[in-house]
């Protein structure tokens, strides 16, 4: 659970320790999974905040304001990142919440007047957590782009958890987070073979997110104010 240092931040914590306690990981057996084995569900590890803020290194932007929207099976959001208060990108990303795997599967791109420019959908969507993870286990998924409605290449990606553990960030100190290593295949959209790691928390979703490519800087997002 986060270390709180404000008032106004203290009101969270009975909420969050709720959400903790009632969706803990829990010992089962599902299709494929060793008996015994602690399977963990990302849904417990989601968050109900309206926009979230992160610093950003290594990269030509400083900072990222995701804001959320929720309809019944999908999360979308936008992402704008700005340098010195300067927009630089603007994109919206839409989530599958629906089934056994978080997947993303539409991302748009706008030019600077927030118009759409580009549409990318993925089929089947992109993995990012699933409802039965296992420490160690891979889950792997071929996936096909299509920009504007047009097929352009397929590339492979396999999400791992890695363990389930403590992370510091701007905001605050986090407990129990799972850490997901997704390793995506070559592909011309999307800056090639990359791996993304994320820590997922109890109650605030992802905090802290590592993106690493072949010769080049690790992308380091990290979370410094969330807002219900």
């Amino acid at each position: 659970m986060r270390v709180l240092e404000t008032r106004a931040k203290l009101v969270l914590v009975p909420f969050a320790v709720a959400l903790l306690n009632a969706c803990g990981p829990s010992d089962h057996n599902t299709g494929g999974i060793t008996a015994g084995s602690t399977v963990y569900d990302y849904t417990d590890y989601g968050h109900n905040y309206a926009n979230k803020v992160f610093s950003v290194t290594g990269t030509s932007y400083d900072t990222m304001v995701h804001v959320f929207t929720r309809t019944p099976g999908i999360v979308s959001y936008s992402r704008i990142e700005s340098y010195l208060g300067t927009v630089i990108r603007d994109r919206n990303f839409y989530l599958d919440t629906s089934g056994t795997t978080l997947a993303l599967y539409l991302r748009e791109h706008k030019d600077v007047n927030g118009n759409i420019t580009d549409s990318y959908t993925f089929s089947p969507g992109v993995p990012l957590a699933a409802t039965t993870m296992v420490i160690g286990d891979p889950i792997t998924t071929t996936i096909a782009i299509n920009l504007n409605g047009i097929f352009v290449e397929s590339f492979t990606s396999t999400i791992t958890l890695l363990a389930i553990e403590n992370v510091i960030v701007p905001y605050g100190s986090f407990s129990d987070c799972l850490k997901i290593r997704r390793d995506d295949g070559i592909n011309t959209r999307f800056g090639g073979q990359r791996t993304v790691t994320s820590w997922r928390c109890s109650g605030y979703g992802v905090v802290k997110t590592t993106f690493e490519y072949p010769s080049q800087p690790t992308i380091t997002r990290q979370l410094t104010s969330a807002t219900i």
